[in-house]
């Protein structure tokens, strides 16, 4: 139930922060959710490879500057992409834990 949950609002989020931005943009904030999915995994107590930082790191370096001079630019847009983030890597992290390695 909480991974559904997790889905449910991510795609509800993301949906209302379309209103807010265009498509491209959230679809590159959306690819930041790695810097949130890491410390996720620390807080529910999962292994995390540090080799693994580094490339993570350079996406959201690279999203950050693809989303420089974004015309239709809304803080709330933002906060809304971000929020559809953390539940995005809360439905992962939680996938992660509940399947037997």
């Amino acid at each position: 139930l909480p991974i559904s949950v997790a889905i449910s609002v991510s795609i509800g989020v993301s949906n209302m922060a379309l209103v807010f931005c265009s498509a491209a943009f959230t679809e590159v904030m959306g690819a930041t959710n790695c810097l949130l999915t890491i410390p996720m995994l620390f807080f529910v107590g999962l292994d995390f490879n540090p080799m693994l930082a580094l490339p993570a790191s350079l996406v959201a370096f690279g999203c950050i500057l693809s989303t420089e001079g974004e015309l239709h630019f809304s803080a709330e847009g933002v906060v809304l992409c971000l929020l559809a983030n953390v539940f995005r890597s809360g439905k992962v992290t939680l996938q992660q834990k509940t399947t037997p390695s």
